[in-house]
């Protein structure tokens, strides 16, 4: 499914097909690395869902909750990209005038 969401006066297309798998298969990743000897359910545990939602965020599955994705990312210590999210940049020529 392609979301294309009005930002700012401008659009944003947001590729689900592509960019939430992706994020489940960074996830499984992480989790085998930091967290070698947890299972799917242990895992969960730790961030506090069940084996099912947490077998749906390795899928990149969209009716998951965001804030379980976050709760994985302060597990993972790799909330930097949450932060990111909805922050325009700044383009000092234009706020310049130039």
């Amino acid at each position: 499914m392609t979301v294309i969401m009005n930002f700012n006066g401008g659009f944003i297309v947001v590729d689900t097909e592509h960019f939430l798998p992706l994020m489940g298969k960074n996830l499984k990743i992480l989790r085998k690395k930091y967290y070698p000897s947890d299972d799917q359910k242990t895992f969960a545990f730790r961030i506090g869902v069940g084996k099912g939602t947490y077998i749906k965020m390795e899928k990149g599955d969209l009716s998951v909750s965001m804030a379980s994705y976050v709760h994985a990312a302060k597990l993972l210590n790799v909330t930097g990209g949450f932060q990111k999210l909805f922050v325009q940049e700044t383009d000092l020529f234009k706020e310049l005038g130039m």
